[in-house]
């Protein structure tokens, strides 16, 4: 009221939440499907799972992050719409088809719904689809590596290797 007694209009106000923290994101990594606790090597191009936590702060009122894109050279862009309520999410994703095996990167980038946009966040994972010839060595008993043609002993160390990635078992 004004000194004039004229009265204004009450309008109804709505709150507004100033937000400029970038949301984060952590524990984001892929794996490989069949063995989901190896985040080093797979030998799949299609069906790879990653992995990402996020976050937009705990303060009251943040708006939440809800918004992912991930990107990479060997796979084809995504896009996600996030639930704010959530604070994790797992997929797969595919490489494409012509990807060379070797070490492949993709990364993520978060934003909230007040538009802040979070730093780029990076995961990789080693692809080898190639089996790797193995180098066996023979050792004797004595220890040489040449092995005659009898032998009168019961013991032969085998030794595998592969230029590669390692191996990891073998069948006999």
């Amino acid at each position: 009221m004004d000194s004039v007694n004229n009265e204004s209009i009450v309008y109804d106000t709505d709150r507004i939440v100033f937000d400029p923290n970038a949301p984060t994101a952590s524990n984001f990594y892929m794996a490989d499907p069949d063995s989901p606790y190896s985040q080093s090597i797979t030998n799949n191009k299609t069906g790879v799972t990653y992995h990402f936590e996020y976050s937009d702060g705990t303060a009251p009122g943040v708006s939440g992050v809800i918004h992912a894109d991930i990107t990479g050279d060997d796979i084809a862009p995504i896009t996600l719409t996030l639930d704010p309520s959530q604070s994790s999410h797992t997929a797969t994703l595919d490489f494409v088809s012509t990807v060379e095996d070797g070490t492949k990167t993709i990364n993520l980038v978060l934003t909230d719904a007040a538009g802040n946009v979070s730093t780029s966040y990076s995961a990789s994972i080693t692809l080898d689809t190639q089996l790797d010839v193995p180098v066996i060595t023979l050792e004797t008993e004595a220890g040489g590596s040449a092995l005659p043609e009898y032998i009168n002993y019961s013991t032969i160390n085998l030794h595998l290797t592969d230029a590669d990635t390692g191996i990891v078992g073998y069948k006999v």
